[in-house]
């Protein structure tokens, strides 16, 4: 299709015909869809704005253009009073089942609390008098919204639980007293990664009776997912090997992931690639994240690429199972073979997925955008990798208890590309904060804790600020200063006090 230009030039009329805007194929709209849907929705860019960065990544679509295919796609940001009141009961329906970060979908928007009561300034009610109208709306839940489940970040954690259950103690006598005071109601999900996380507590405090039972009970739950088909069940997975490597220490993590392959191994195929999965995270672990090792072990990339191929087969190219086979096969890119840049753009697809099929906020969703740090680390591209450290930080499900150990593991990533970058201070800063934080929550003498005070040795070197600051190091770990606002860490305090039973430093008390 062309136009016809018409100026005048002097005394004569010029006409000229020129090309017309070119219709799009629909495989390039496919291809920069899930791009499109990520910043219009889940960064919240306008759309001009949208159109004005993908104009410049060479894609040159009207306005008029993007309309049509974001209302054929579905998306959109606006919603009806009844629809907000569907939402928003649904949003109380999962608070009184006890999830702890509800949301929902609205034509594929993840929408939260937030969401919902922001809505109440244009109807001129009280957020009283809003629960109230959405409890008691009879509207039936239309097919453009539905509840979005539970996430993996409500999981109870062992920094957390002793909070709602402060009569729980866990020494080598009490594991029958956590047996008996498990909360009831939760989900196998949940069951999974709690008894996980108790499972590395116990550890930690070397009562192996109380190992061994959680161990049993994680993977029975796990046993109860795969039966049922859960659709998350890779998921619980992959929030479990995150724990496993902040929490566990020595054979700990081979343990429960061996003991879940066992599980998996006996179930059906039907769940998948799931011992795939999990075998390789068993090599992962067992690897120590060598990336000689994992270059010789049995799962790799080949098999993995298979994996994903199959389960997106069977479930979808963004069902989670295949999301969490892709997060592994990238993963696996950046340790063994070193391709950085095709990493780095794997990932960034499937940063894009998770945070439309899970939430920007899901652990596994943090972790891809992680790994997406850390491609960009590897190519040298240090102020990216920064801005998408930061962009973790800002969205990480647990900023209600910094410094939790994934935030703290975080900042250490941080730390060490100011550290590549020659910015020495700011990287020291960083490392106080660390030593400080996993003092805290984790204790003084578990080996993250050693390794970032070990750090911040070097960096002190560096800024020469050691002769100034070696006292105020050494009393780091000889007296933890307790950060304020900090909920009382219950690993901390089971983890030291049986440290110091163990060295004799002080007395069992008698019965």
């Amino acid at each position: 299709m062309t136009s016809l230009v018409v100026a005048a030039s002097g005394s004569h009329i010029v006409a000229a015909a020129i090309p017309g805007r070119r219709r799009i194929p629909e495989e390039e709209w496919d291809h920069h869809k899930s791009t499109i849907v990520a910043k219009y929705t889940v960064q919240g860019e306008k759309l001009e704005n949208v159109r004005a960065q993908m104009l410049d990544e060479g894609f040159d679509a009207s306005p008029k253009e993007y309309k049509s295919k974001l209302k054929e796609w579905g998306i959109s940001k606006n919603a009806v009073k009844w629809e907000w009141l569907v939402m928003h009961r649904i949003l109380l329906e999962q608070k009184d089942s006890g999830i702890a970060n509800p949301r929902v979908w609205f034509h594929e928007i993840a929408r939260n609390f937030s969401n919902t009561r922001r809505h109440l300034r244009s109807l001129g009610l009280t957020p009283k008098q809003f629960d109230q109208q959405a409890r008691q709306c009879a509207i039936p839940t239309p097919a453009w919204i539905r509840p979005y489940g539970i996430s993996t970040s409500a999981t109870p954690s062992a920094l957390s639980f002793q909070q709602s259950h402060p009569n729980i103690e866990l020494s080598s006598n009490s594991s029958d007293e956590v047996c008996r005071d498990t909360p009831s109601g939760l989900t196998e999900h949940q069951l999974y990664t709690m008894h996980s996380e108790l499972a590395c507590l116990a550890a930690a405090t070397r009562d192996t009776a109380a190992r061994d039972h959680h161990i049993r009970k994680a993977t029975a739950a796990l046993a109860g997912m795969c039966k049922t088909r859960y659709h998350l069940v890779f998921v619980a997975v992959a929030s479990v090997l995150t724990l496993l490597l902040l929490y566990a220490d020595g054979p700990l993590p081979d343990m429960i992931l061996t003991a879940s392959l066992a599980v998996s191994q006996t179930m059906t195929d039907e769940n998948g690639q799931l011992s795939t999965v999990l075998e390789w995270m068993v090599e992962l672990v067992r690897a120590n994240n060598s990336p000689t090792v994992m270059a010789t072990c049995h799962i790799g990339i080949e098999t993995l690429r298979q994996a994903v191929l199959h389960t997106g087969t069977a479930f979808g190219h963004t069902h989670p199972h295949t999301l969490v086979i892709r997060y592994c096969a990238a993963f696996h890119l950046i340790l063994t073979t070193k391709v950085y840049e095709e990493a780095e753009r794997l990932l960034l697809d499937l940063w894009n997925d998770c945070t439309l099929v899970l939430g920007e906020a899901d652990l596994l969703t943090v972790n891809v955008l992680a790994a997406v740090s850390r491609a960009q680390q590897r190519q040298g591209k240090y102020v990216q990798a920064l801005i998408t450290l930061d962009r973790c930080l800002g969205v990480l499900p647990f900023g209600h208890l910094h410094p939790h150990p994934h935030w703290l593991e975080l900042l250490v990533r941080k730390a060490v590309i100011f550290w590549k970058m020659g910015r020495y201070a700011d990287a020291e800063l960083i490392y106080w904060e660390v030593v400080r934080g996993r003092s805290t929550t984790l204790g003084r003498w578990h080996r993250a804790t050693i390794a970032a005070h070990n750090s911040l040795a070097d960096v002190l070197q560096k800024t020469g600020h050691w002769e100034a600051r070696k006292d105020e190091y050494h009393r780091l770990l000889s007296d933890p200063p307790e950060f304020v606002g900090t909920p009382k860490s219950w690993w901390r305090d089971s983890f030291e006090a049986s440290r110091l039973m163990s060295d004799g430093l002080i007395d069992e008390e008698e019965d």
